[in-house]
């Protein structure tokens, strides 16, 4: 007995691989792994080669994400603690890797081989175009890639399935309560119906719009939301959409000037970045999961613009000044941290806590920015479903990595304003109030919007179990996932990025 307790204690991972073959992949560990190396405990054939997949400055926690590269195995097996140290990022006796860089005329080229010791070879090459440079008479970076990948390259992971409880157990996924079970019944259902972009530009993005005259830019991170949903139902084709939208985010709709992804519209690179479209999360946990090292850096490096962005801000007045612009931005640096730590990027945190605190009114319960104030700022217009959606899970984010009891007092006195809107007997989920020193008035109720959804994202579990728990409020998010709706794809991402709705 005590010998199998030892044995669990030292249990990593259990997980199965489909058809033979070399598979990588990405799981978060303990940080004693780094220490205590691994082993395998599969065949005598199966080999295991392993290491960090953020080298220079792991996450903030007791979890690190690890690469492992398994070869020989094809059915079930289990990772333990103790044994081989980690490999070099370039590779070990399972599978080396080879990275060549090059300028062309019009394109920096980047080819990378991943040679495994059974004989098999996954390729990628990737080539960025570049523009002249007016000042130095240079050529830059500019726009789109053109990535070529052997199809081999996504199978490795695709072919690898692990138990949700796994995920839930890490943090990656939440525990389950059964809360969100309808909802994520809707979202399968809502797959086959999301309206692809055409051509291969627009693999990994979706349309909206009455003639799907919008492409979505990943708006509200569709990347997140087919990760997650992948996760919870361990569904290969969804992780396979999750990083083609991952992908497609650096591809496409990156714009290399300011390091930001284009927002959503006609065109995948029409309408300018804003710190308030800014999405990562999703595609930071496609990179994990994939073990894609190339996928990181290129994440990484939107996230250290969106930190630099934020740090070199102006401040804005009237309706310029908007919440989601220090609230996203918090909240997809906050999740980053998560998983690799970086000294600007909590400088960038710091700042916008600072500044979003400065703007709590403790008379109102809320923040104070101008896209809400009238009458002089005696009236403020409170876009609940942003505050409690957005703000308030950024705020835990940064509250749980620097405590702080202001903060946890202001949490508190917003979550309990939301709640009690919500709860005053009223049926429909009231997304917008007017706050005023003598209090809240004139609430905007809705039956069937995805922002609901999100609202509700914001609460902590046991409030969201009271508004639940009232059949005109729960009732409130029947159609949210309408199929015939002609923004399915973005109520679909809004919906799928939901912790509860995990649950």
């Amino acid at each position: 007995m005590i010998a199998v307790l030892l044995s669990l204690a030292q249990v990593v991972a259990s997980f199965a691989v489909e058809a033979e073959g070399p598979v990588r992949f990405g799981i978060p560990v303990d940080v004693r792994v780094l220490e205590r190396g691994l082993r395998l405990d599969a065949g005598r054939a199966a080999q295991l080669q392993w290491s960090p997949l953020a080298t220079e400055a792991p996450a903030i926690g007791e979890h690190v994400w690890i690469e492992l590269v398994v070869s020989g195995l094809s059915g079930r097996a289990r990772v333990l603690l103790g044994g081989a140290p980690p490999s070099a990022p370039a590779g070990g006796p399972v599978c080396r890797i080879v990275t060549e860089q090059q300028r062309e005329t019009a394109a920096e080229l980047r080819r990378t081989t991943w040679s495994y010791a059974d004989g098999s070879v996954d390729t990628r090459e990737r080539r960025v175009l570049l523009e002249a440079d007016d000042g130095a008479g240079e050529r830059r970076l500019a726009g789109e890639a053109i990535r070529r990948e052997s199809e081999a390259l996504a199978e490795r992971r695709l072919r690898v399935r692990f138990e949700a409880s796994f995920w839930r157990e890490r943090g990656v996924l939440p525990r389950a309560d059964g809360s969100g079970r309808e909802l994520r019944e809707a979202l399968r259902e809502a797959v086959p119906r999301l309206p692809r972009a055409p051509g291969a530009r627009g693999r990994g993005d979706y349309l909206r719009g009455p003639q799907g005259e919008t492409v979505t830019n990943q708006e509200f991170d569709t990347t997140l939301a087919f990760a997650r949903l992948a996760l919870a139902d361990d569904d290969p084709a969804l992780l396979a959409r999750a990083r083609e939208c991952a992908w497609h985010l650096v591809d496409v709709d990156l714009d290399r000037r300011s390091g930001l992804p284009h927002r959503h519209g006609a065109e995948h690179r029409e309408a300018a970045p804003e710190l308030g479209h800014v999405w990562t999360s999703g595609a930071l946990l496609v990179a994990m999961l994939c073990a894609d090292r190339e996928l990181l850096d290129e994440l990484l490096g939107v996230v250290r613009a969106l930190a630099a962005r934020v740090r070199a801000r102006e401040p804005r007045r009237g309706p310029a000044d908007r919440l989601r612009d220090e609230a996203w931005p918090l909240f997809e640096l906050e999740s980053s941290l998560r998983l690799v730590d970086s000294a600007p990027v909590r400088a960038a945190c710091d700042g916008l806590v600072a500044s979003i605190v400065a703007r709590y009114d403790p008379v109102l319960r809320s923040f104070r920015y101008g896209e809400g104030e009238t009458r002089g700022g005696e009236l403020v217009r409170d876009r609940i479903w942003v505050t409690a959606g957005i703000l308030l899970p950024a705020l835990r984010l940064h509250a749980a990595r620097r405590p702080s009891r202001e903060l946890e007092a202001i949490l508190d006195e917003v979550g309990r304003a939301v709640l009690e809107t919500q709860l005053d007997g009223r049926s429909g989920i009231a997304l917008q109030v007017m706050r005023s020193a003598r209090g809240p008035f004139d609430a905007v109720r809705v039956d069937g919007a995805a922002e609901a959804v999100l609202l509700l994202d914001g609460l902590e579990p046991r409030d969201r179990g009271r508004v639940l728990a009232r059949t005109g409020l729960r009732r409130a998010l029947d159609g949210v996932l309408s199929l015939e709706h002609d923004d399915l794809a973005t109520r679909f991402s809004i919906v799928g990025r939901c912790e509860w709705v995990m649950r």
